[in-house]
């Protein structure tokens, strides 16, 4: 009706236009889609109502189109356990991608190894059966020294890995072991020849490093959840008192912006969090636990020397037998 009154007004026009787009949006596009458009509609309607008469005013719809914006805005607050989720899952993907293609590498080195290299092996370990004892034990020395090699590649990893990586390279080592161990038994390489060693090798280091390093993952989670939980409790404290207006678009916005940048700091914190070395994090935790060991002590010592000095003190107030 108003823009049949007063046809081409920029402002409306603007207005007609941000409704359309909105009616254009597949109903599973996404909800921040809607709330942007929502927030721009809004102001285009704040602006007319700021010129706007009695008459005019469109106040109701502003109402309506506030609260509903404000709504979905509390929404995103209250989804602060969910950033913060992703903000460890992101970090699990991240090492998967930076770790992935070396370990493949690593692991299946021979895939890469050229015919006449091939060959070359071949020739030495026929020219090295033939040459007798001393020709084998140096092969098996060689062999000794290159899983030896293969074992600090992957240990190092893991005492270097950040709190965010050190699960996702557990993991990354146990699908490797499982797969040598299913391909060795099942034969599936062909040629494997005298490289059964190093497949059979691979497998037991990477399965007793995941067996050894795996004890230290649940710890590792509590200390990275003792460490998270203030960030918890101050986000979970802002949702609770969070206060949002509606008087006018910047009073919104600027509610708007104190949401981002709460939500921002916390998902940063836990970030930061997760880049700290696992070994960090875990040498902390078991200091506190011998810390909270040698204090429990301490105070059951003074306990007992309490104790043995009012047992003293009673005796003395007796009055002597002889």
């Amino acid at each position: 009706a108003l823009l049949e009154a007063w046809p081409g007004h920029p402002a409306l026009v603007a207005i007609s236009t941000l409704c359309e787009r909105l009616h254009s949006f597949r109903a599973d596009s996404p909800l921040m889609q809607f709330l942007t458009g929502c927030e721009l509609l809004l102001k285009r309607c704040w602006e007319w109502e700021a010129v706007a008469c009695r008459e005019t005013s469109i106040k109701p719809q502003i109402d309506a189109l506030a609260a509903l914006v404000l709504r979905w805005r509390r929404m995103e607050v209250e989804a602060w356990p969910a950033l913060l989720r992703r903000a460890a899952e992101r970090a699990h993907d991240a090492a998967l991608l930076k770790i992935w293609a070396r370990l493949f590498h690593v692991v299946n080195s021979h895939l890469w190894a050229d015919s006449s290299a091939a060959a070359a092996a071949d020739d030495d370990a026929a020219d090295a059966s033939a040459a007798g004892a001393d020709a084998a034990d140096a092969a098996d020395a060689d062999r000794a020294a290159h899983l030896a090699e293969f074992f600090e590649t992957f240990q190092r990893l893991l005492l270097t890995a950040e709190a965010g990586a050190f699960d996702a390279y557990l993991w990354l080592m146990r699908t490797f072991a499982r797969q040598l161990e299913v391909e060795v038994r099942a034969g599936v390489r062909q040629g494997m020849g005298d490289q059964r060693w190093r497949y059979e090798g691979y497998a037991s280091i990477l399965h007793n490093l995941v067996s050894y390093y795996g004890q230290f993952s649940e710890p590792l989670r509590r200390a990275v959840a003792d460490k998270r939980a203030p960030v918890e409790a101050r986000l979970k404290e802002f949702a609770k008192l969070a206060q949002w207006s509606d008087r006018n678009y910047d009073a919104l916005r600027q509610s708007v912006e104190r949401s981002h940048a709460s939500l921002s700091r916390g998902v940063r914190l836990v970030q930061e969090l997760l880049e700290v070395p696992a070994a960090t994090l875990l040498l902390g935790t078991l200091n506190g636990q011998e810390g909270a060991a040698e204090d429990a002590a301490t105070d059951a010592t003074a306990d007992a020397a309490a104790d043995a000095a009012a047992d003293a003190a009673d005796a003395a107030a007796w009055p002597s037998v002889a």
